[in-house]
């Protein structure tokens, strides 16, 4: 009805929403539909008579998901369930073998270190094993040593024996010091001392070995006195450590440097040189137990593997002295390593500091040897050559008071002479001549292995044994001392009898080989040891008295025109060798050979008089008997029963 459509009535419905019917008088119906779906909208109207329609108006509505609620929403939310189940599977999977693996590595690292110790408790144990074969192995070498009369090669051999012995004694004593290190066994003994000084004196142990190499050399410091609190001791096998490995890795002709700078609260030592370098994947290990860097193609030839604690035990000190130690490649090439120690004495305890401080060597420890302390160690003792029948010792030493006290220790049995360095050192052995020299090592201007090399280079000198001294008890600077010519090598602080017996063993050496020229009808120049100088020269010698045996002629003036040397060093050298003038030496040489022919029994007596270079018999038989007591015939007959005339 649209004449009064206000009463016009409708009755609807929403199917799948609400299937009864809804009656109203508003033209509008609202609906909010959250699920999607297809609907129907149905609706009949009635007039004001109430007639309604026999059939509805109907309209269906379709109203689609929403996006994250479509099939393929839903089929994404599958594959996403199932890649998540898929991933935690694979994580926990993961997770499980990854703390497999770390339980492995645990039990790894467990086992190493119980390997490592169990090595560290083998070689402790059977370090004391080794200690008594040993001394049984040295005590005979030394005494054997002492009063060896045999050839120079096979005194050499045994030199070689014996050093390597004590290199293996030195070794266990190490090892055994690691150990204490491992175990927190190890205590520091502080003193305040010039750490500046301290390691210049280590610089200096290896300047003649950087010197044979070929390298570039150099000590650095802003400063020539920073104080510290250091244990000397232990310290010093630090910087030898990495000094020598600065050496190892470094090939000759290569730059070394140590450099010594003071900073606020602390100074820093860095050991820098040109050498392979570290690869960085192994900055983090070198510090570690038993780990040895893989060789590398650019190593030196003489490198020699090491057993993988020298950095280890270097790391352990420093900690001890509460300091640092840092690694760096530099830009260019090679290695930095950089020792940091803290200045004063804050950072330790009253326990690790003593009173005993370090400044070159202390003559007590000297004197406290001794029943009655030597007196007047500064006197000059130059003046003190007085008595031609004791032998002369010329004492190189840079400290005054020690070197007076070697002085006056030995004044009372030997002629004595005095040197403040090794410059001063070679002045005067080149003007006494002394029978023996006694050096330190460590000297400003010239070095003790520099003295020696050149006195046993010298041909006026070589035949002059050299004793060098040094608190560098390192093995690398004895073989340099002792590849420098030295005959013997004592560390300080020295035993006074051992030091006294060493040089009494050594002069009586000279002696006996003298005698023995003397007395062996058949000796030999390979008998005497001698430097290779001499060596060759004495062979020299014997080889031209043997090509003139039956020269009349040959007299010393002939014997120093032959052998290229002015008559004083002749003389000098041939006193040296056999105690004898070279024309001493000449009829010496020629009766003994004369001895030998008559004990062969093999030549007239008259042609041996010739054949030794004497025309006249008389004369020779006066000058054999005047030598062994008999006359040619007498001695000839002790050989063959009858004299031939």
């Amino acid at each position: 009805n649209f004449i009064n459509a206000d009463e016009n009535r409708y009755a609807y419905r929403l199917k799948g929403l609400n299937n009864e019917f809804t009656f109203s008088n508003h033209t509008e119906v609202n609906y909010i539909i959250q699920n999607p779906g297809t609907y129907v909208f149905e609706v009949k109207g009635a007039n004001n008579a109430g007639v309604w329609n026999k059939e509805m108006t109907s309209l269906e509505i379709v109203v689609k998901p929403a996006p994250w609620k479509s099939p393929l929403a839903y089929v994404v939310y599958i594959f996403l369930f199932i890649a998540s189940l898929i991933g935690l599977f694979k994580f926990l999977r993961t997770r499980t073998k990854l703390e497999h693996q770390l339980e492995l590595e645990h039990l790894e690292n467990e086992r190493i270190e119980e390997l490592n110790k169990t090595k560290l408790q083998f070689f402790t144990n059977i370090s004391h094993e080794f200690r008594t074969p040993l001394t049984l192995i040295l005590a005979p070498l030394e005494q054997l040593l002492s009063t060896y009369e045999g050839s120079n090669t096979m005194y050499k051999k045994l030199l070689i024996v014996e050093n390597n012995a004590k290199h293996l004694l030195k070794l266990i004593n190490r090892l055994m010091d690691f150990r204490k290190l491992e175990s927190k066994g190890l205590k520091l003994n502080a003193a305040e001392g010039n750490i500046v000084e301290f390691v210049h004196e280590v610089y200096l142990s290896f300047s003649e070995y950087a010197k044979d190499g070929g390298y570039a050399y150099t000590f650095v410091s802003d400063q020539d006195e920073i104080l510290a609190y250091y244990d000397h001791s232990k310290l010093e096998r630090v910087f030898y450590n990495l000094i020598s490995n600065a050496f190892r890795y470094t090939p000759k002709g290569g730059t070394i440097q140590i450099e010594v700078v003071a900073k606020e609260n602390e100074i820093g030592i860095k050991v820098q040189d040109t050498g392979v370098g570290i690869a960085e994947e192994h900055m983090d290990k070198i510090f570690d137990r038993f780990f040895e860097i893989p060789i590398h193609k650019n190593l030196q030839d003489n490198y020699v593997k090491g057993t993988g604690i020298g950095l280890s035990i270097v790391n352990n000190i420093v900690k001890l002295h509460k300091g640092a130690i840092e690694v760096e490649n530099r830009k260019e090439q090679g290695t930095v390593f950089e020792v940091i120690l803290p200045l004063g004495r804050k950072h330790l305890s009253e326990k690790e500091i003593t009173k005993k401080v370090h400044h070159g060597d202390d003559l007590a420890q000297y004197e406290s040897q001794l029943e009655q302390p030597i007196l007047n160690l500064t006197g000059d003792l130059n003046n003190l050559i007085k008595e031609p029948s004791k032998a002369t010792i010329l004492i190189v030493e840079d400290n005054n008071s020690l070197r007076s006290f070697i002085g006056n220790l030995l004044h009372e049995n030997y002629n004595i002479i005095e040197a403040e360095n090794g410059e001063v050192g070679l002045e005067k052995t080149l003007k006494h001549l002394p029978d023996l020299v006694i050096s330190d090592v460590v000297m400003p201007k010239m070095v003790g292995t520099e003295l020696c090399a050149k006195i046993k280079e010298d041909i006026q000198t070589s035949h002059i044994p050299v004793i060098l001294l040094t608190s560098r008890s390192s093995l690398i600077y004895k073989y340099e001392g002792l590849e420098s010519g030295a005959d013997d090598y004592i560390s300080k602080p020295f035993v006074i009898k051992e030091f006294k017996l060493k040089i009494k063993n050594i002069l009586d050496s000279v002696q006996r080989l003298k005698k023995k020229f003397s007395e062996d009808s058949s000796f030999e120049p390979s008998k005497i040891v001698l430097t290779s100088v001499d060596e060759e020269l004495l062979k020299k010698a014997f080889e031209i008295a043997e090509n003139n045996i039956d020269n009349e002629n040959f007299d010393s003036n002939y014997f120093c025109k032959e052998l290229g040397v002015s008559r004083a060093l002749l003389f000098t050298k041939i006193k040296a060798w056999t105690n004898f003038t070279p024309n001493e030496f000449i009829l010496e040489f020629r009766l003994k050979r004369a001895a030998q022919l008559l004990e062969q029994n093999k030549i007239p007596i008259s042609e041996i008089c010739y054949h030794v270079g004497y025309q006249n018999q008389k004369y020779f038989r006066e000058l054999f008997k005047k030598k062994f007591g008999k006359t040619p015939s007498q001695y000839q007959s002790q050989f063959s029963g009858k004299s031939i005339k």
